[in-house]
């Protein structure tokens, strides 16, 4: 307990021991996932093991992040999918892939899980479908509000799902004008993540409606980032995938 450092509010709490131990693993299990590491399946053994009892909000969190460790571990997608769907319908009951999210209001926990639906349909070729999710969700952000801060650390990474696949549906009108919605509100609020690979979609996006002055502005300050993080292999692969798409000319003066 003494490596946990809990924080002042939970001392402060009379909160029962075991109410204690399950929020400070669920904020090292978030931390870890935050990080990108899904190395967590202990963590989350001893997350449901410190009680006979979870919560329908512990017991959401928890299926959502044994869903993100197994799909590391290569579980299939219809599997993974009804995972997240178990998970969000602990809170979201009449969710389904035609619902309009505009009318509801979503937990952040809530909008994680529609995120990871939309991706695991994707994934299991049922594309169509997916965008229509995310299309959804993006609406609700808008309704809501995106520029609301809460909504910018999951906001950006849903866009650059979404811009991703309309770009590959050639509904780039569309995917050009979620790319700069995205890329202002990550500049706004200091969301680096997903800012270069928003800002090569949009210049992929302005390639494919024939705008290749403006392209090559986005590309540039894309490849721009891209370099001064290290991440050549990202930087590689987007430069062939352009010369594929379009031909080494846009890529002049880059």
């Amino acid at each position: 307990m003494g490596e946990l450092k809990p924080p002042v509010t939970l001392l402060n709490s009379h909160a029962k021991p075991v109410e204690y131990i399950r929020a400070q693993l669920e904020a090292i299990v978030k931390e870890h996932i935050v990080e990108g590491d899904y190395e967590i399946k202990e963590l989350l053994k001893d997350y449901r093991s410190c009680c006979d009892t979870m919560d329908y909000l512990e017991e959401q969190f928890c299926l959502y992040a044994e869903a993100l460790c197994e799909r590391r571990q290569g579980m299939n997608m219809s599997c993974l999918l009804q995972k997240y769907m178990d998970a969000l319908k602990k809170t979201f009951k009449d969710f389904s892939f035609e619902t309009d999210l505009s009318k509801h209001m979503l937990s952040e926990q809530e909008t994680k899980l529609i995120i990871c639906i939309a991706d695991c349909l994707y994934n299991d070729e049922r594309k169509d479908v997916a965008i229509t999710v995310l299309q959804s969700l993006n609406l609700y952000y808008h309704v809501q509000e995106v520029e609301i801060e809460e909504y910018a650390n999951d906001y950006p990474y849903m866009a650059y799902l979404l811009v991703t696949w309309l770009n590959a549906q050639k509904d780039c009108n569309k995917a050009l004008s979620v790319a700069n919605e995205a890329i202002s509100c990550c500049i706004r609020y200091g969301k680096m993540t997903y800012l270069f690979e928003l800002l090569y979609e949009k210049g992929f996006a302005l390639f494919s409606i024939g705008n290749i002055k403006d392209g090559k502005v986005a590309v540039a300050h894309s490849f721009a980032g891209f370099e001064e993080t290290g991440k050549k292999d990202i930087l590689d692969l987007y430069r062939r995938e352009l010369t594929v798409s379009f031909g080494d000319f846009v890529l002049e003066g880059i």
